[in-house]
């Protein structure tokens, strides 16, 4: 069942995820409505991980989508803007936003292979500066064979 999270904890996550989003040189130029349209809708459905260290300040934020074949396709080609009805449409696994402004990737990466998906492939895309689609990642959980023939 989808816990929905109080307007008080929305409001401070939002905060925390702005922060990394101006740490962070590959997300610094987004604009509010890019934060409204990529950002909100996974919280707001529960389809997203905050990472924070010791100290609990925020050093990361991992959000994912379950797209249909079709979604999946046009949006890993750059051709596809997800709507709020998208979210959910499908099976297959997208990883919408991987923001690690501080160098925790490796730990984010193995949270959510081992703990959060390890029974999933999904896929995102590796963007470089203004949002050019670089390649195509996959991601493997852990208790994921991987065909390579």
């Amino acid at each position: 069942m989808l816990n929905k999270i109080s307007p008080q904890k929305k409001f401070k996550l939002l905060g925390e995820v702005t922060m990394l989003l101006m740490q962070s040189r590959l997300h610094c130029s987004y604009f509010i409505a890019d934060i409204y349209s990529c950002i909100l809708p996974p919280i707001d459905l529960n389809q997203f991980r905050i990472y924070r260290d010791r100290n609990n300040y925020p050093v990361g934020f991992v959000c994912w989508a379950f797209l249909s074949q079709e979604r999946e396709s046009l949006y890993l080609q750059g051709k596809y803007s997800l709507k709020i009805e998208d979210w959910n449409c499908g099976d297959c696994l997208v990883f919408t936003e991987f923001i690690a402004p501080f160098g925790h990737a490796k730990k984010i990466v193995r949270d959510m292979s081992h703990n959060v998906f390890p029974h999933k492939v999904g896929k995102s895309i590796k963007v470089k500066q203004k949002k050019k689609i670089e390649s195509v990642k996959t991601f493997y959980g852990k208790n994921v064979k991987k065909n390579f023939t």
